[in-house]
């Protein structure tokens, strides 16, 4: 279904929500169909039949907010059926002529991954210098520099490897020292995206592992979720058999979380150009239930995006990544704001239909934006708490390409926007691709592929930079107390102690204790402590103890931790 001539019943505020939406054409075979505005009760006249599968058994299970009931089939749909669905209840439906009489939907047909993908530009970034521990021997972390007023509080990076450097995710103190690292499980796991969320109203941090078999920035895989001891809390790996991307999350209040997925689909493209049969990237957008996994809400991009409003080229290559999500989060409305990189849009998605309340840039843009220059390959659009939208914008089609953030205050009916806010570099940087602008006590731009953040004071004046060493997708500042679940590492080197609490953030100082007795208190020094010792306690002592002290010196729990003094 595309965007022209797309009219929903969205008038009817007594109608049922359906998702996916009445005539997508992108089902996954595995999906479950989630009806929101009903209960279970409501659905006892459903029949649910495939055109090629025939008619489905399966269990209607309300969600746990009541607001809405799942019906989970005792076995999957067949590719590139039609699905109808028959119900008394009033379910939204499209006014286009689909593929199903009444209301349905048809399921995609998911190609394999191409045997052979296009290669990624080399970084043009030198190899970082690689921080090395004695207590962490395993870990090649790239060294973050700081330069100027950065501000307070910690930074939340995921450098990508570059030369001898690992990957993994880390959390940097505002003078550029390590304070926590999570290296990715194997070599050929990509980590992206670290962030501070909030669950039942604590702080945890998120972040994404997964593996690229469409190509580089095109990834499937799951988030992991930690609480401030970084033990692990919950896992969101998607819904409906489509996997999650690692180009955004949002955790709402309600105990739901907004992502976004890469879902492979085969098309005909004979009409934009194309060929017949093509492997097109799907760029959809989910809201799952945390605790049971059910979706409150599912949109894809070819149900609602024309093909015709991609920026790029080539229609013939090995896979089609024609609109390219790489953001989600609400508006203020409670509607859904996302970014799309290849179609140079951001749009708000109305959350009963799916359809854009208005877009802003690209070919179907909607929005006037007066004298400002527009965006262009956007990424990381969030709502701000005074409704101003801010948006990251890499100015790829420029004719000279910078790139920066930009505040937008849209009118109330969404026509227009004023830019209120410009960031930008000085001198004027370009990232081509990636980015983040957070807004928030002043703002931190990330310049992703140049590995480089820029601090703004309110007045968007640039007061600082932070350096990661290579580059990072997105790079934020947050306040975070850590704890680690898990002791300090201590090992004897050379006549000292190094030891190192990885995660800890509130260590002033470490204690030694030699069978018992306190024999050396030192200050602490970055990621890694060096606690020189008379070799008399090395060589004389039975135990050796090393604990962590807070700045009123009293002992932090769970830091002590034994040396073998050989």
């Amino acid at each position: 279904m595309a965007l022209a001539g797309c009219v929903f019943q969205d008038d009817d505020t007594d109608s049922v929500a359906m998702y996916p939406i009445d005539d997508s054409r992108a089902a996954n075979a595995a999906t479950t169909i989630s009806f929101r505005g009903a209960t279970a009760d409501d659905f006892d006249d459903l029949v649910v039949t495939g055109s090629a599968s025939g008619e489905h058994d399966g269990a209607l299970v309300d969600h746990p907010d009541g607001e809405g009931v799942s019906f989970r089939p005792a076995q999957p749909f067949d590719p590139g059926e039609d699905v109808a669905i028959s119900t008394s209840v009033d379910v939204l439906s499209n006014d286009d002529d689909g593929a199903v009489d009444g209301i349905g939907f048809t399921v995609a047909v998911n190609p394999d991954p191409p045997d052979e993908l296009p290669t990624g530009a080399p970084s043009d970034l030198p190899d970082p210098e690689v921080l090395e521990f004695a207590s962490m021997p395993d870990v090649r972390v790239p060294r973050a520099t700081v330069d100027g007023d950065v501000g307070s509080g910690v930074f939340l990076a995921t450098p990508q490897p570059l030369g001898d450097s690992t990957v993994g995710a880390s959390i940097i103190d505002h003078t550029g020292e390590l304070v926590w690292w999570q290296p990715a499980p194997d070599e050929d796991t990509s980590v992206g995206n670290l962030a501070v969320h909030e669950i039942d109203g604590e702080p945890v941090l998120a972040w994404f592992e997964g593996t690229a078999p469409f190509g580089r920035g095109k990834y499937v895989g799951e988030w992991i979720v930690v609480d401030s001891t970084y033990t692990e809390v919950t896992r969101i790996p998607g819904a409906n058999g489509i996997p999650a991307d690692i180009h955004d999350l949002t955790l709402t209040d309600r105990g739901t979380a907004l992502v976004v997925a890469y879902h492979p689909v085969t098309m005909d493209l004979t009409d934009d150009g194309g060929p017949d049969v093509a492997t097109v990237l799907d760029s959809v957008v989910q809201e799952i239930d945390l605790d049971t996994g059910d979706v409150y809400f599912e949109w894809h991009s070819v149900d609602e995006v024309p093909i015709a409003d991609t920026r790029i080229d080539d229609l013939e290559g090995a896979v089609i990544d024609y609109a390219h999500i790489n953001s989600v989060a609400e508006s203020p409305d409670g509607n859904v704001l996302i970014s799309l990189r290849h179609t140079s849009q951001v749009m708000e998605l109305d959350r009963a239909t799916g359809d854009p309340v208005w877009i802003l840039g690209g070919d179907a843009n909607s929005v006037d934006v007066g004298d400002d220059m527009g965006i262009s390959y956007p990424h990381h659009a969030r709502f701000l708490p005074d409704g101003t939208l801010s948006i990251f914008d890499n100015g790829v089609e420029r004719d000279d390409p910078t790139s920066r953030g930009v505040v937008y205050e849209l009118s109330e009916d969404g026509d227009s926007a004023e830019a209120v806010a410009v960031l930008a570099a000085d001198p004027p940087v370009y990232t081509g691709t990636q980015g983040s602008i957070q807004v928030d006590d002043g703002a931190l731009a990330m310049w992703s592929e140049l590995g480089l953040a820029t601090r703004f004071d309110d007045d968007a004046n640039p007061t600082g930079t932070i350096d990661v060493g290579t580059g990072s997708y997105r790079l934020f500042s947050t306040q975070w107390i850590g704890r680690p679940a898990q002791p300090p590492t201590a090992v004897v080197d050379a006549g000292a102690i190094s030891v190192s609490w990885n995660g800890a953030t509130e260590v002033d100082r470490w204690e030694v204790l030699a069978d018992d007795v306190a024999v050396e208190t030192v200050r602490a020094e970055g990621f890694e402590t060096r606690i020189d010792l008379d070799p008399g306690v090395l060589d004389g002592s039975d135990t050796l103890e090393v604990r962590a002290l807070d700045a009123a010196g009293d002992v932090l729990a769970g830091s002590t931790t034994t040396v073998d003094p050989s």
